[in-house]
């Protein structure tokens, strides 16, 4: 897989790459420290903590790299490293990727009254959760969602199996139809109890005509089984 930095623009991402690195054979890869010179008007007394946002772009090739990280760098001290996990996987002959970086959480609030706020710099598109389990084997389920500035109208449920060691296998697959359009996820839930896992896809792409009067919905509920098994339910807990 290619990844590139890119300079952090907002609105043109992946297009004025810094930096090339390839993935090894086992999908890492490491990118040696950057400086960049940048042109500031500062308003004093400075109140504001400033930093330099950073983009890291995936893709088979350089004509399909996608977004899959925005990170922020500290202009006062060496910032946390920060990771990213991408997944790449085809439908009808399309390439996508799928991505999520892990959650930060801190601690605020007093002593008798403390919260915690946890967030993540970029909205994950793989997903997991469930359980199933054959004759033969267990695992769970991951949904792969395409990232959203991609034209992709299909989302990927896998069965994946735990082997020794921590390593995956995907034991199987079902492509699962998206709003078209540049869909945007409403709401995607995995829901387990003791009847079984039920997962809820809800998508919603921009309207079909100029005369349409909302967005274009499209609402996916499958009761999940052993590897293969899929059945559409009109809602979880309802058969």
């Amino acid at each position: 897989m290619l990844v590139t930095v890119d300079d952090g623009g907002r609105w043109h991402p992946c297009r004025h790459p810094t930096q090339w690195a390839t993935t090894d054979q086992t999908g890492r890869f490491y990118f040696p420290d950057v400086y960049v010179a940048r042109r500031w008007a500062l308003i004093f007394p400075p109140i504001e903590r400033f930093s330099s946002s950073f983009g890291v772009c995936v893709g088979r090739d350089s004509a399909s790299l996608t977004l899959a990280f925005t990170g922020m760098s500290s202009l006062r001290s060496a910032a946390p490293a920060d990771t990213v996990r991408c997944i790449v996987w085809s439908a009808h002959g399309r390439w996508n990727q799928s991505c999520a970086s892990p959650v930060h959480c801190r601690q605020y609030g007093s002593r008798d009254h403390p919260r915690q706020a946890c967030s993540t710099l970029t909205e994950a598109s793989i997903r997991e959760g469930g359980a199933w389990a054959s004759p033969s084997a267990s695992g769970f389920y991951r949904l792969l969602l395409p990232i959203e500035d991609t034209d992709a109208q299909e989302a990927l449920l896998q069965w994946v199996q735990r082997l020794d060691g921590g390593a995956e296998r995907v034991v199987d697959s079902l492509e699962l139809r998206l709003a078209p359009k540049q869909f945007q996820v409403e709401r995607l839930e995995f829901r387990t109890d003791t009847g079984g896992t039920c997962i809820t896809l809800r998508s919603a792409g921009r309207k079909a005509h100029w005369y349409s009067l909302g967005p274009t919905i499209q609402t996916t509920t499958l009761e999940l089984g052993p590897p293969g098994q899929a059945v559409p339910r009109a809602e979880c807990g309802r058969r």
